[in-house]
């Protein structure tokens, strides 16, 4: 196996070009794969769109031909990227993002293979600021490699992402899947921390989402209730109430009970709510009259399925 770490790998790497397949010299493996799969079809009579079974199958041909000598390739699929060095693989993947052509399987497998080398070259990507020469695009594939390697959180990357993201921002929606899944306990005070010098609505709302997930952890338990408290007034309700069930901490039930005595909720955050409370193992009674409500008498004249 080639390794390569010496130089900058993307000095260049990445110019705004946009030359087609054959000029970066890339091979399109799923072209192949298709053209291989209508020839099989021609071999054995099949009749592709008539043919369940042979459907069921694809998935199954696709991993022999992976393992099988391709006379075009001079090498099984599967081994076409092995000769490359750790740099060079990540070139590739970039020119393959670059050509918008489908990225090869062996091509990804080879990179998260050999993630002691490639990973923090890949991670080098992340630093560069939005708008830079490396696209949104190679970004995510980026993000989505490193969590296939399980590669530790590259947290100050993806904090950064968050900061300047909002609801529409896929980068920073990314970024908090991946926290939300991938989180250690080490790095909960990061976040924690993270929300306190925040000034980004959609950052604060994440990183309550994300500390949702820190069950037995006090300091983030308090910033959940705080900001129930503080958004008691408005729709944001919903969603912090929502926090407090996932985090599971049956302290809330006393406060969440109290929101809903002393405040005339509409009947979505009411529900809310008391959905909540339910959530947290607590039956509660009480009960509104929403007569007028626009949410309500809509769902109250829908029609029964």
């Amino acid at each position: 196996m080639a390794t390569d770490n010496s130089g900058n790998v993307f000095d260049r790497v990445n110019n705004v070009y946009k030359g087609t397949i054959e000029e970066y010299k890339l091979i399109d493996l799923s072209d192949i794969f298709e053209r291989y799969i209508k020839a099989y079809i021609i071999e054995n009579n099949l009749d592709s769109e008539k043919d369940e079974a042979f459907e069921d199958t694809i998935a199954d041909i696709y991993l022999e031909w992976l393992d099988k000598y391709n006379v075009q390739l001079e090498c099984k699929p599967t081994d076409y990227f092995k000769p490359f060095t750790d740099a060079q693989l990540i070139q590739i993947l970039i020119k393959y993002v670059m050509a918008h052509v489908k990225l090869p399987d062996p091509l990804i497998e080879e990179v998260v293979l050999r993630k002691e080398n490639t990973a923090p070259l890949i991670e080098k990507i992340l630093e560069y600021e939005d708008g830079s020469h490396f696209s949104l695009d190679i970004k995510l594939i980026v993000m989505n490699i490193l969590s296939e390697m399980q590669y530790p959180l590259p947290l100050v990357h993806y904090m950064r992402f968050i900061e300047k993201g909002n609801q529409e921002d896929v980068l920073a929606q990314t970024a908090y899947e991946i926290i939300d899944e991938q989180i250690e306990q080490k790095d909960f005070a990061k976040i924690i921390a993270a929300y306190d010098t925040t000034r980004n609505e959609y950052a604060q709302k994440t990183y309550i989402d994300i500390m949702a997930r820190f069950y037995g952890n006090n300091d983030a338990y308090q910033r959940i209730i705080d900001a129930f408290l503080q958004n008691v007034t408005d729709d944001n309700v919903a969603f912090y109430a929502a926090c407090l069930a996932k985090f599971g901490d049956d302290r809330a039930v006393k406060i969440l009970e109290g929101a809903l005595k002393d405040n005339e909720f509409n009947y979505l955050n009411f529900t809310a709510i008391k959905f909540a409370i339910e959530q947290l193992g607590t039956d509660i009674n009480i009960d509104r009259a929403f007569d007028g409500d626009e949410a309500y008498e809509l769902l109250k004249n829908m029609p029964e399925e």
